[in-house]
């Protein structure tokens, strides 16, 4: 997918409300290899919740040495672009190009000029092919791009996050599907982004604000702590904790499990597509203690923690990356973007 820039960057910037994930990839023989990566928590007293993307977090990118001089991958961070699958007929690539700003415009009220439009076409099969469209507000990207510039983040693309998920989940094949299809689900501090994969084709996507910083809110009412100790006690005990940490972050976790399942019934709704086969959970959120176990008992598939780093060499970084894989979901996807 060509969103927003240059395919060859190879530094995945993912600037995330509750912490920056840097990734820098190689390609090698046979696979990949895995030259820096970095995670920078950011603490709750620095986060901004007015700007997108968070001056606090292009500040922490910019600290570590490696990324200076280096082309960069960025998500897009400001207002979510609409995500929407479609099927076209071959045509020729700038017929493409043609037929998606008409398509465009069934989607959004922004005018010729006033969106970006891009595109990730799969493998054709009868006669049509797959496209996912993304459609973004062309103001808000130059507005990012600028306050990058400003920052001295040498910025070559953006792209959105469940794309970023997707060409990470794509490498290992994980987006291939019977008859039924495969949940992405990205949940940081935030927002959660909700995608559906099948047949090696993104089709469905939606961006939730509701994340993490939920569930630490409830632990601050409850207990009359601060939000850096509930934080810790979100993610020492979370839902395998106490009666009384369970009680607090029980109701806000069902939340996401509810914004979940509406937008898998959504997906099969309007695809008729079979059922749910398998969720990858992405994100900080979903490393709490006993949060896995307890979002697999409300859906009949099979729900997993995804690890982007699978089958790479990660040389000397690897024993510090197992334990937070999953948080460094939509950086590798962004260092993978165009050779995935």
């Amino acid at each position: 997918m060509r969103f927003f820039g240059a395919r060859r960057s190879i530094v995945g910037c993912d600037l995330g409300r509750g912490a920056v994930k840097l990734v820098q990839l190689a390609q090698k023989s046979g696979g990949w290899k895995v030259v820096h990566a970095q995670l920078q928590e950011l603490t709750p007293e620095s986060r901004d919740d007015e700007e997108w993307p968070s001056p606090q977090a292009i500040q922490s990118a910019m600290q570590a040495r490696w990324v200076a001089d280096q082309s960069v991958a960025v998500s897009l961070q400001s207002r979510p672009a609409v995500v929407r699958h479609i099927e076209l007929p071959p045509i020729p690539a700038h017929e493409l190009s043609e037929a998606l700003r008409w398509e465009a415009k069934k989607v959004t009220s922004l005018g010729d000029g006033e969106a970006i439009v891009d595109y990730l076409a799969g493998e054709p099969s009868d006669r049509k092919v797959p496209v996912t469209m993304v459609v973004a507000e062309r103001a808000g990207v130059d507005r990012e791009f600028q306050q990058y510039r400003r920052s001295g983040l040498q910025v070559s693309a953006m792209e959105i996050n469940p794309v970023a998920f997707y060409h990470a989940v794509h490498r290992l094949g994980q987006d291939q599907t019977g008859a039924g299809c495969v949940a992405l689900v990205d949940i940081g501090a935030g927002r959660m982004d909700i995608s559906i994969a099948k047949h090696g084709t993104l089709r469905f996507s939606r961006s939730i604000s509701l994340g993490g910083n939920a569930l630490t809110q409830s632990l601050v009412e409850k207990f009359g702590v601060d939000v850096s100790q509930a934080d810790a006690l979100k993610r020492e005990q979370g839902l395998s904790g106490k009666a009384k940490v369970l009680e607090a972050l029980g109701p806000e976790v069902d939340r996401l499990i509810v914004e979940i399942q509406r937008s898998i019934d959504y997906y099969r709704a309007q695809s008729h597509d079979g059922a749910l086969e398998r969720m990858l959970l992405a994100g900080g959120t979903p490393l709490m203690p006993g949060f896995v176990e307890y979002i697999s008992s409300f859906f009949d598939a099979k729900v997993s923690l995804f690890n982007p780093f699978e089958g790479m060499d990660c040389g000397t970084v690897g024993s510090d990356l197992e334990p937070v894989a999953p948080r460094y979901a939509s950086s590798v996807g962004l260092a993978l973007r165009g050779r995935a």
